[in-house]
């Protein structure tokens, strides 16, 4: 309700869930302008019952951190998009 910000976030996370060992993406795309914002590659360590997270690569481009990543999270991005648009197409036949 009232001014609430756009955004579209796309996660790529193992089927069960999160699992230590395993890697965890996300982006954001703030605006809609279909260029990621924000993006982060987290992976799971430590034991099952009391895993710690360790962020390998971090993208932000309002602060220019992280550019060496950015292609790697755009791909991750345009990839879900054609997943969605894929199944979208497909629900309505």
């Amino acid at each position: 309700m009232g001014n609430r910000a756009e955004m579209l976030r796309i996660r790529k996370e193992p089927v069960p869930g999160l699992l230590v060992g395993q890697p965890y993406q996300y982006v954001d795309d703030l605006d809609l302008d279909g260029t990621i914002d924000i993006g982060s590659t987290t992976a799971l360590e430590g034991e099952p019952y009391a895993p710690v997270g360790r962020i390998s690569q971090f993208f932000y481009r309002a602060a220019n951190r992280g550019d060496q990543f950015r292609g790697d999270f755009q791909a991750l991005y345009d990839e879900g998009i054609q997943v969605a648009l894929k199944y979208l197409v497909n629900s309505d036949t």
